[in-house]
């Protein structure tokens, strides 16, 4: 019934989509009818769904209710002795206001943004942290299956911060890995960790009545230079940091101490401890 519908609601349908569309329905319906027994209609339904997106590309796929992203809180900000740490598990529409959620940002401190494990989700909701941190710059260029390319560019940045690192994995993926390069390219980003998944599918969610969540891949996401990631993944400035907070508080120029990140004494530098 998906494909129907994703059929039905094409832009370019013509009389020979509609023919397609009754070509699935006349198959389902012949399968419901005799192959229904020893089958409940859900394994039915699975099956048909999970063969239909095998053929379309490597990322649609579906996910069972107990692997469905939650509509949890997926960030948390904290201050670690000096230094502002988000941590943003997926980028799932909740925050848009950085700033709001995390106010830390703005008050001229190191950051430390972790993304390891980060699948990606929503673009606008990465674009929005970008935001931040870069000014009057193209971030992003979305190619979608149908119309032009969007590009996505930064405005004024809003962040008053004193330095920016990123923490990446080989689960960092899509919007969270595009971000993180881009940010690398226009803002002098540090990002460190392993070279990320290299997914960089925008998509949409389509919500099963047995609680699972298919993801429909409709359009890829790709840095203003023509740069792909696809396949390859971002290449970090270096290996995850012992101590990341301290590696983030010594790119903004200050010490670290036993008691955190402290402002370097400017009369004391060059003399004899």
């Amino acid at each position: 019934m998906i494909a129907l519908a994703l059929m039905l609601s094409t832009p370019a349908a013509t009389p020979q989509a509609y023919d397609s569309v009754s070509d699935v329905a006349r198959v389902f319906a012949a399968v419901l009818k005799d192959h229904l027994y020893g089958d409940t209609p859900d394994t039915l339904a699975r099956r048909a769904i999970d063969g239909m997106l095998k053929e379309l590309d490597p990322w649609s796929r579906r996910l069972p209710k107990s692997k469905a992203p939650s509509g949890q809180q997926a960030f948390a900000c904290l201050l670690d002795r000096g230094v502002v740490r988000l941590t943003i598990k997926r980028f799932n529409g909740d925050g848009r206001q950085w700033l709001k959620v995390c106010p830390s940002l703005n008050q001229n401190l190191p950051v430390l943004i972790d993304l390891r494990d980060n699948p990606g989700g929503s673009v606008a909701d990465a674009l929005g942290l970008a935001d931040l941190f870069a000014s009057d710059t193209d971030l992003l260029i979305e190619e979608r299956r149908f119309g032009e390319p969007v590009r996505h560019r930064a405005k004024a940045q809003m962040a008053n911060y004193s330095s920016l690192v990123i923490l990446v994995n080989s689960k960092t993926a899509s919007a969270a890995e595009l971000i993180a390069a881009a940010l690398q390219r226009v803002a002098g980003v540090k990002v460190l960790g392993d070279r990320t998944m290299g997914k960089v599918t925008v998509q949409t969610a389509v919500y099963l009545s047995n609680g699972d969540v298919v993801l429909i891949t409709t359009g890829k996401l790709r840095l203003p230079d023509g740069s792909i990631l696809e396949g390859k993944g971002l290449t970090t400035d270096g290996p995850h940091p012992a101590s990341p907070s301290e590696f983030t508080c010594r790119q903004a120029g200050r010490r670290w101490t036993s008691a955190g990140c402290a402002l370097v004494d400017q009369k004391n530098i060059g003399q004899s401890p």
